[in-house]
């Protein structure tokens, strides 16, 4: 796959991803974890916000990422590809450290193809 697709594709179902947490966060908590304790609510929306931030920084250097020549590229496309795979051991360890019941299955896939794309894109 050509760097700049992955990269276009990274970035853009990033910049989803990071928008609905930064913009609607206590809807994306309600949907991810139900009704959260009223005293809860506030400040899970400010991580959450957080969170969304963060996504949208990866997404931005991913985009910017474009027209890098191919060296360069597939290491940047690595390292996000790295973080990726990083971001979906920590959620696994949520449930294995008892902080969450379940392993939420749909940001495991978006975030498992996403990593699949950067690591083939970089080869």
């Amino acid at each position: 796959m050509e760097t700049s697709l992955a990269f276009t594709i990274i970035a853009v179902a990033l910049t989803l991803l990071g928008l609905f947490k930064f913009i609607a966060p206590k809807k994306f908590n309600e949907n991810a974890m139900g009704e959260l304790h009223e005293e809860a609510v506030n400040p899970a929306a400010a991580i959450r916000s957080a969170l969304g931030g963060m996504v949208l920084t990866v997404a931005l250097i991913a985009f910017m990422s474009r027209n890098l020549e191919p060296a360069a590229a597939s290491v940047v496309l690595c390292a996000i590809g790295i973080g990726l795979v990083t971001t979906i051991c920590f959620v696994v360890l949520n449930k294995v450290r008892g902080f969450s019941d379940e392993v939420p299955i749909p940001p495991m896939v978006l975030l498992g193809v996403l990593s699949i794309i950067a690591f083939v894109a970089a080869c």
